[in-house]
């Protein structure tokens, strides 16, 4: 709460301020911060890795792991909290599924598969009590004092949503014994949502004793006078093809990515005090609504009578707990972009080991970036990020029924105008974005016909997943 020292300590009254700290504590048991997430990456297997002899059926899912946990204390870490502040945070798995038949038919194999691509949701509480009761000296030469009291209570519950599910369609084909070429169609369905209703409660008062000021402001913001409201609603669909050729060792993949309109709706609304700026892409303190001295223009003597007024309508904003608001509403669609990407897959040991690898290309700013991107109404941008994966290099080692995968790839992350986000913080600009090492293991047993899978994503995202193989 140090705008409201900032914003009583007189900075001219009698040469400079002593600022110091204030003294308060926080209680917040209600913070936690709770990621629900699965990622299947079955979307990206290889359309000719199908069999021609007999029919095929695959079944996955994730196994849910919890690891949520509130005994982490950050009272050595987070300044002027005590050892109750204990927040809930941490994440859970996803069951996320994956389903696909392949039956050899017509000349060739007839593949349908559904997976669940991404599905995930944030559940945030940003909860806090807090207590404050503290005395600051505003002059250098003088026994002038300000006392603050305040306490008050902050929930901040917000819940973001997002899936991307893929019906897919495909067909095989060998024109030769050693060749096979596959066509994918894909049908994509996206969906995400956004819900949260804060509310703030602040009580307490300010008071001033000096020569020149002897005053008591209260401070009263309820949740009638400070709130607001986020909510959203977005659907959408969309096609796209990914092309498959096998011959002699090399198989190469091409999957076309989409560009499509989500639509859907959003409504932003809040209401704060009128210190602070309330544009979502401004948010903060308003230091020219909370400066109460200014120094004449050539003297550096105090303005007694611009200090009285700025003090007065200061008196007169906190007594009637003035605000300051900002809405939106719009039901514009938004753009969700899916890049293209090329595959070429090596067998340099037959049967044994796969050298891949993947370029990714496309999407709004050209830079093969998965993103979303919205204008409300009026031609405002309200978002635009994304992330991207680029030069994905593995090595799958296969052995009987086990698989090792090892390799690497670049990530990076925008939003608006900031590109490379993560690797200019990490000083790797030069890179287009920062390494991050790909580790997968998998395995399957069982009888002749019947298969029980196992895999674990260690990196980059780590996953637990099984499920069956049943070979008609």
């Amino acid at each position: 709460m140090k705008w409201l020292a900032t914003a009583l300590l007189v900075a001219g009254m009698a040469g400079g301020v002593a600022a110091q700290d204030l003294d308060y504590s926080l209680n917040s048991k209600q913070t936690q911060a709770v990621l629900n997430a699965g990622i299947s990456y079955d979307l990206l297997r290889y359309p000719t890795n199908v069999s021609f002899d007999y029919p095929e059926g695959y079944l996955s899912f994730n196994i849910p792991l919890d690891l949520t946990t509130d005994k982490y204390d950050f009272s050595d870490k987070l300044k002027g909290s005590d050892e109750r502040f204990t927040p809930t945070f941490g994440a859970r798995q996803r069951l996320n599924y994956a389903f696909r038949v392949n039956i050899p038919m017509l000349k060739g194999v007839i593949t349908y598969a559904q997976t669940e691509n991404v599905n995930f949701d944030l559940n945030m509480n940003l909860g806090s009590t807090v207590s404050i009761d503290t005395t600051l000296s505003i002059s250098k030469t003088t026994s002038d004092k300000a006392n603050l009291k305040l306490a008050g209570a902050v929930n901040l519950p917000i819940r973001y949503e997002m899936g991307w599910r893929t019906q897919t369609f495909g067909y095989a084909y060998k024109p030769r014994p050693d060749m096979v070429f596959a066509i994918n169609l894909h049908h994509h369905l996206f969906e995400a949502n956004a819900n949260g209703q804060p509310n703030i409660n602040i009580l307490g008062n300010v008071t001033i004793n000096s020569e020149l000021l002897k005053k008591e402001l209260p401070i009263n913001y309820s949740e009638e006078d400070v709130y607001g409201q986020v909510s959203g609603h977005y659907k959408g669909s969309a096609w796209s093809p990914a092309f498959g050729l096998k011959w002699w060792r090399f198989t190469v993949t091409s999957r076309i990515g989409v560009t499509t309109d989500v639509k859907g709706h959003f409504k932003m609304n809040w209401q704060v005090p009128f210190f602070i700026n309330p544009h979502p892409k401004q948010f903060g303190i308003d230091n020219d609504k909370l400066v109460v001295t200014k120094l004449a223009k050539d003297t550096g003597e105090v303005n007694i009578s611009k200090l009285l007024s700025d003090f007065n309508e200061l008196e007169v904003n906190l007594t009637n707990a003035a605000t300051d608001s900002y809405s939106l509403s719009t039901v514009t669609p938004a753009e969700f972009v899916i890049p293209s990407g090329q595959t070429i897959t090596f067998e340099a040991w037959k049967k044994h080991l796969f050298l891949s690898y993947t370029f990714i290309h496309g999407g709004v700013h050209g830079d093969g970036a998965i993103s979303g991107f919205h204008k409300n109404d009026t031609g405002e941008i309200d978002f635009d990020l994304g992330f991207n994966i680029q030069h994905v290099t593995t090595m799958n080692f296969v052995f009987e029924h086990a698989k090792f995968t090892l390799g690497a790839m670049l990530l990076d992350f925008y939003m608006d105008d900031t590109h490379n986000w993560i690797s200019s913080s990490a000083g790797l600009e030069q890179l287009g974005g920062v390494p991050i090492p790909i580790v997968h293991m998998a395995t399957n047993f069982g009888v002749s016909n019947a298969r029980v899978l196992l895999e674990l994503d260690l990196l980059p995202i780590p996953a637990l997943k099984t499920g069956f193989i049943y070979y008609f």
